[in-house]
């Protein structure tokens, strides 16, 4: 086969491969049909986009596998991280959303500005590092492993600090909410 793809080639091969390569996504991104069917759409494009720029692409089925491994790779990235983000914050970084958790308290209405108080004494608690934290992590969408390469400490000690962090504002809410 040339090195470069002809159209009707193209699709031949993606005819070939394309119900093998959703089928690897599903088992691989089992628990989110939609990644799947997200990550088979970029496949794909990136096929697409390969074929028609004139890239050499000597073993077209291998590529195609190389591709779809590697977008899987990330989009297990992106759901992990995804899932690590159990705090919300608004664009002042102030307003906790999804961190209170309010026991039953029938007697006890707890406004919105109740909360926006309790954010800020919060987030007026906390140091400038845990702040800075919080900040890229949640605003900037870092992960942790670019936020250890900029405070210099490795990706555990700022995964460790990032969960006690959370543990801490959980705990200070929760207390806060209880002597309302």
């Amino acid at each position: 086969m040339s090195k470069f793809i002809a159209d009707k080639d193209y699709n031949m091969i993606w005819n070939e491969c394309s119900s093998r390569i959703r089928k690897l996504c599903k088992i691989k991104l089992g628990d989110s049909p939609e990644a799947a069917e997200d990550v088979c759409s970029d496949i794909y494009l990136a096929f697409a986009e390969a074929v028609k720029s004139g890239r050499e692409i000597t073993y077209p089925k291998a590529w195609l596998y190389k591709v779809a491994n590697n977008l899987i790779i990330k989009k297990y990235e992106e759901l992990r991280i995804q899932k690590e983000r159990m705090v919300t914050f608004d664009e002042n970084n102030t307003e906790l959303m999804s961190l209170v958790i309010i026991p039953d308290m029938t007697d006890c209405i707890i406004t919105d500005k109740d909360i926006q108080r309790f954010a800020d004494e919060i987030m007026f608690s906390l140091s400038e590092e845990e702040e800075k934290l919080l900040r890229f992590f949640y605003d900037e969408n870092m992960s942790l492993r670019e936020i250890a390469g900029i405070f210099g400490k490795t990706e555990s000690a700022v995964k460790q600090q990032h969960y006690r962090l959370c543990k801490r504002i959980k705990k200070a809410v929760n207390e806060r909410i209880e002597n309302f």
